[in-house]
């Protein structure tokens, strides 16, 4: 199922571009240009989900897990956390 996510790259007066994806706590990167800072957001949202699928103890196949309680995460809380 494809997952539509709201990407941000901003030009910074140092030189460089800052980005992150509004959806996703912690995705944020940087690069010297804008190809390098869309390829370091997908290099962090690929560890993000990652690291969150071994904390949760997805399946091996990498299906995502289950929030706590068995319960779907929410579309405003993709991680299921209060």
């Amino acid at each position: 199922m494809p997952v539509e996510l709201t990407t941000v790259f901003r030009e910074v007066p140092e030189g460089g571009y800052m980005a992150w994806v509004e959806e996703i706590p912690g995705a944020i990167t940087q690069g010297e240009t804008l190809d390098e800072a869309r390829a370091n957001l997908e290099d962090a949202v690929r560890l993000l989900i990652e690291t969150e699928r071994l904390v949760r103890g997805a399946s091996p196949g990498g299906a995502p897990s289950l929030a706590p309680g068995g319960a779907c995460p929410s579309p405003k809380n993709p991680w299921g956390r209060d």
